[in-house]
């Protein structure tokens, strides 16, 4: 979505990012309810991991609002893309890495 925001709508790169985390946000929202209709008693069984996951997201998001409002766009794009690689390099190994049995 921010190469679609960026390049084809012209928009500024900050109010991209935000605007696609902000996007984002809800989808994940969406994920989660759907899960927890599917699924109710997860809530109750990993009650420890959903709430280390909401201090960590919270947390991350706050940082890194901070520091996306006193940087260059240059440097919120890099920063962007080396956070989208190494997260996609992360899930492609832990997706496709032969593990020894």
């Amino acid at each position: 979505m921010l190469v679609v925001f960026t390049a084809f709508l012209g928009m500024e790169l900050k109010t991209a990012v935000g605007t696609s985390t902000f996007i984002m946000t809800f989808t994940a929202l969406i994920a989660s309810v759907s899960h927890i209709i599917i699924h109710p008693a997860i809530i109750l069984e990993r009650w420890d991991v959903l709430l280390i996951c909401i201090i960590v997201a919270t947390t991350a998001s706050l940082v890194s609002a901070q520091f996306a409002n006193r940087v260059k766009n240059r440097t919120v794009g890099l920063v962007t893309g080396v956070v989208l690689t190494v997260l996609g390099a992360a899930m492609l190994i832990l997706n496709y890495w032969p593990i020894s049995p």
